[in-house]
Formats: C-alpha cells, structure tokens, sequence
C-alpha cells in the first residue's frame, strides 16, 4: 500500500517537471530551428557546505538545464539522477558527485565531515498520539528526534524498516502495543492504542478530553503553521471565554494579573490613559496629568488600533490593557485613529510610574457659598479611606453643598463603593442596591443596607457621563434611587455586571477575572446596555459644549490646513478658534473669516501671516485648548451642578 502511493507521487513529480519545461522551451525558433537540451550543471549555490558521513541528501538542490537557444530553466536534483552512492563513503573528505539527466551528464564536488555521535534518540512529542484508527494510521507520521554529540537535533520520519516484523503486524491489531523502534543501533519503545473503531464512551468528559487531545495532535502535526501546544492550549483557554461573548471575563497570566491589580493602587506604571470598550473598539475617556499620553497629545474620544503594531480592534479589554502596561523606562507604539484624520497617528510613549489619586478634592466658592467637588477616577484599595478623609475635610470648612464627580470613572471595587454610600445613605429597611451572582453552582441573593441614622445637612449631586461605568453606575443610581439625590450630566454607560479575580489553584499566579453575575439598582432596574436600562439618566441632563469634546489637531510633517478647503478637522478647529474669541461658522468650511480669525492668532503670538494653519500655528491653537480644558471654570456640567445649589 505504502509503495503505490511513493510510485504515484514520483510520477506525478516528473510529469509535472516535463510540464514545465514544455511550457517555458518553445518547440521551435523564429527560424524554425529544432530546439534541444544542450547541457547540465548543478547549481553550487543550492549545495550546502559540508555534509556528516552517511547524511547526503539532494533536498534543495537544483540542475540548471541549458537549451540550444540559450534558454535557461532548472529541475530540482532528484535521487534518480545520482550515480554516485554518496552515503556508502565511510570517510570525511571531498566526493565527486555524478549526475544523469536526460542522457547528459554532469558532476560536482562535495564536502563530507565526520558524523556526530548519537546521544540520545526520543519520540518527538508533538507528532505522538497515543490512540490510533488501524485503518488511518500511518507510521511515517511519527517523527523521532535524535540529538547529536555537538548538541544539534535531526527530526527523522519513522519507516517500517525501523521496526521488527512483529512489531508491524501489531498495526493491524486492536490492542495496547508496545513498539520497538531502532534508528543507528539506538531503541525506543512507543506505546500506542490500536482501534478498528474508536469505542464507545459512555463518560461524556472523557470522549470531550479524547477529542481535544486529537484535535491539538491533528493540528500539531499538519498544519501549515506549525503550531505548539503552548499556543493551542492558549487557544483554547481563550475560545471558552470568547464563546461567552463577554468583554469582562479575562483570563490573566501571573504578570498580566499583578499588573491588573496594581491598577487599583494610588500609583502604577503605563502611559497614563483611562479607557473603556465600547463597539469592539478600546476608546480614551481620560487622560492622566504627568503621563507620556498627555505629553504627546493622546485625548479623549481617541481610539486605539494597534499596539506595537498589533491590530487590536475587537480584542478582549483587559488583554489589550495588558499589552500597553509593562515595566517601567520601557516604551510602547500605540497606534491612534482619529476624527478628522485620515491615517492612524503612531505615538511612541514612555511606560513611568503614574500617580493615580483616586480621590481629589477641593472647595469652591461661589456667591459667598462653600461648595464641596470630590472627584473620584476609580474605586481602588485605598479610595473608600481617602474618600471618608476627604468627606471629614470638606465639612470641616462648613460646605452647603458636595459635588461627586465620576465622570469616566470606569468602576472598580465593590466593597469600596458600599463603604463610599455608606457616608451618606440612610437605613431605612431598603437596600441600597442588590446582587445576584453564581457561587459554586447556586445562584445567590444579597441586598446591601446603609447604617447612618439621618442624611447629611447638606445636598448631594453626583456627576456623571457616557464615561461612568460599573460602580459609578451602583454609587449614581444608590445616591439617586435610594437616597433621593440629584444626578447631572449625561447618561452613563450601561455595565450592570459584576467581576471576581480568582487565583488558578494549578499554577503560580494566573488568575480568571470572571463576570459572577449583575447588581439592580434600589428600584430593582437593571443597567446593563444588554439587556437592561441602558445605562442611568441624569435627573438634570447636561451636555458638554463642542469646545469641550473638541480634541487637539495633529498636522503631518510639512501638512498645511488651508483656506477654501473642507473637512471635519476644519470644523473641530473653527470650534477651537471661536471659543478663543473669534466669531466664525463651525460647518468645517475655511472661508475668508476663518482664514482672517488665524491671521489674527499668528499676528498676536508673532508668527508669520498666512491665514492658512500649519505646524507653529496649531501648536499655539493646541495649547489654547489643552489649557481650557483644564480650567474648572470652562467645566459647563460642574457649573450647571453649582447652578443647581445656588437656584435651589
């Protein structure tokens, strides 16, 4: 059986090479002159240097074939056309070697070196699967590796002339076999299961496990890509998770999940970027002061593409988060798309230790009123103490008012967020919100109660928007549900599930963040954006203006933005240029206003006057705005909250 199939396979190859060759040599000249074979030569370029005694092979070595009309093709140098039995030379040195082809003949010279003693002859794992069908199996298609004295490998094929006669009639036999398999007077013993059919399994986990364990064998010996087990199994780790379709639930290698949680500390190491997944898509909703992002003017509203040149739209959140952290003083490429631009804009960004208060506060006065504003970033380990710290501060000074601002405040720990509600919530018999999750295979139940006796002398409003998720959402809806509190903003994200990190008891560090189940809000509303509530709607609606969101314009190297030109970028910077004073249309067309509104910016900060944007010019357009932003006073939803106190 295995002989017909190396005879058809050898036909095949020189019926295919005569193909070629009729294909590429023309049967006659312009002159009608009979074309033929004129001369052989080996192609020395394909010879390999040196070769171990009894170890030629013609593997990758070409003949060049010559026509009469100067033609030139080339066959590849089969075992056929030696004539000389290389490998029955015993000795190192150099061997002529001569080849037939087509009646010509044709020699060149090769270098044989002395053989490396065999140390150690194995069964190469990844081409061994213990089960085999008596009607598939193949010997061939196990491979032994056989380590030399100078600590190279050599992967050779099994052949039945490895084996005893008796060891090759047991493949037809069903049975657990013991193989003897000789290579260069070394032995190894492979054991293998011999099926006329794969027996019936009664257990449905161990038939899942057989079927894994072919699949991964099946694809580790033929696939083109050559894949390890370690990037199966990775695989297949990952496709369990993905089949939940759940961007929450990840799994972490011990570095990913220390990185994971130093994220809730009061310092970590990145690039200094809040971000959150929305449509498949890893979107920046803050930008950290001090980070390389800031510096190098990533903002708000930018969506991440690539890392290090990795695609990594629609990859799982915290996988992409993971592959932007790292070690400190080591850097990262992130690839950037923009509104308006029309190319990805590649940043390369230091990773430094970013400090990361979760909780500042501070006091604000305004009609002879003190006001209270706590903005929280995340809910970390030591966020609940410095929250109740910065609480304690705040009324030291008397305030009529607090303002909690969770604007693109991602979430975080839900033990810190029912110790931040505890604050301010009284026990009136209610939860403040609920939990229903899975534990052990039951589903469980638990309401949360506040234990303050009376509310706050003062009135409470929480700042949120499309940026507040997961325990932002529990502390909104908590304040606005259970306590009565006023909410302002815009409407928050939607995450109404909740998280448990649990360490793999199999391994040093690796841990499952797994989605345990979802919270309802006081009312019993779910928030989720699938499914649920779609998020939580502000009592007091407040969207920012365009200035606002507008984001800093990146110009490439030598690019000019001119006049009587249109574009969404145009439009962002007339949005730029009327809130530093000027009066112009925001519909993204550069007309003669415009252009007058930037001569005027060039002429104030002694720039040359063109009236078209370039580099010098945006810079100073640029700085207008990152300072603007930052101005409290410009902050449109903190003013309409401080309105709210002083109209009450």
């Amino acid at each position: 059986m295995r002989t017909y199939k190396i005879k058809i396979a050898l036909v095949f190859v020189l019926l295919f090479g005569v193909f070629m060759l009729g294909a590429c040599s023309p049967a006659e000249t312009p002159n009608d002159e009979e074309v033929y074979l004129d001369g052989i030569s080996v192609n020395m370029n394909t010879v390999q240097e040196s070769y171990q005694v009894g170890h030629f092979s013609v593997d990758g070595i070409e003949l060049a074939l010559i026509f009469s009309n100067e033609f030139l093709s080339s066959v590849k140098l089969s075992d056929s056309m030696i004539l000389t039995d290389v490998n029955s030379v015993e000795e190192a040195g150099t061997v002529e070697v001569e080849v037939e082809y087509a009646n010509l003949f044709t020699s060149f010279m090769v270098n044989l070196t002395e053989s490396e003693v065999i140390e150690e002859v194995s069964i190469y794992e990844e081409s061994y699967d213990p089960y085999a069908l008596i009607d598939t199996f193949d010997v061939s298609d196990i491979i032994l590796e056989v380590r030399y004295s100078d600590e190279s490998i050599e992967y050779v094929n099994v052949t039945n002339d490895m084996l005893s006669i008796n060891d090759v009639v047991k493949f037809s036999e069903e049975g657990v076999h013991d193989i003897t398999i000789t290579y260069e007077g070394e032995e190894v013993v492979l054991r293998i299961a011999m099926f006329a059919d794969y027996p019936e399994v009664e257990d449905e986990k161990i038939l899942e496990e057989l079927i894994f364990d072919e699949v991964m064998n099946m694809l580790m010996r033929d696939h083109y890509k050559n894949p390890s087990e370690a990037l199966l199994f990775e695989g297949a780790l990952q496709g369990m998770i993905d089949v939940l379709e759940d961007p929450f639930t990840n799994y972490f290698d011990a570095e990913a999940a220390a990185q994971y949680q130093g994220g809730f500390g009061e310092t970590y190491v990145g690039i200094g970027v809040r971000v959150q997944y929305i449509d498949d898509s890893i979107i920046v909703d803050g930008v950290i002061n001090g980070g390389a992002a800031e510096e190098e003017g990533i903002m708000v509203g930018d969506i991440i593409r690539t890392v290090d040149g990795e695609e990594v739209t629609g990859q799982n959140l915290y996988e992409v988060v993971n592959k932007i952290l790292g070690e400190e003083g080591t850097y990262v490429h992130i690839g950037i798309e923009r509104v308006g631009v029309s190319n990805l804009i590649i940043f390369h960004l230091e990773r430094r230790v970013i400090d990361n208060p979760t909780v500042v506060y501070e006091v604000i006065e305004r009609e002879g009123a003190m006001y209270g504003l706590i903005t929280v970033s995340t809910f970390g380990d030591e966020t609940g103490q410095l929250f109740g710290d910065a609480v304690d501060a705040l009324e030291q000074q008397n305030i009529e008012g607090l303002i909690i601002d969770l604007r693109n405040n991602g979430g975080g720990r839900l033990d810190t967020v029912l110790m931040m509600l505890r604050e301010f919530l009284v026990n009136d018999g209610n939860p403040i919100f609920s939990l229903e999750y899975l534990s052990g295979g039951v589903s469980q139940s638990q309401d949360l109660f506040s234990y303050r006796p009376s509310l706050k002398p003062y009135d409470i409003v929480t700042l949120i928007n499309g940026g507040s998720a997961s325990a932002s959402e529990v502390f909104a809806s908590a304040m606005q549900e259970h306590g009565g509190y006023n909410i302002v903003g815009t409407t928050s994200y939607g995450k109404g599930t909740m998280q448990q990190t649990k360490l793999v008891s199999v391994t040093e560090g690796d841990a499952l963040n797994i989605t345990i189940g979802k919270w309802l809000t006081a009312n019993d509303n779910w928030v989720h954006y699938q499914g649920g509530t779609d998020g939580i709607i502000p009592d007091i609606e407040s969207p920012l203006l365009p200035v606002e969101t507008a984001w800093k314009i990146i110009l490439e190297e030598d690019e000019v933005i001119m006049y009587d030109t249109v574009s969404q970028r145009i439009s962002n910077l007339q949005v730029i240029i009327n809130a530093m004073g000027y009066t112009v249309r925001t519909d993204g067309y550069y007309d003669i206003d415009t252009s007058l509104a930037i001569e005027d910016i060039q002429f104030m900060n002694g720039l040359e006057v063109t009236g078209n944007v370039d580099q010098m010019t945006m810079s100073v357009i640029n700085t207008f705005l990152g300072e603007y932003q930052k101005d409290i006073d410009n902050d449109s939803q903190l003013k309409t909250a401080l309105d709210y106190f002083i109209e009450e």
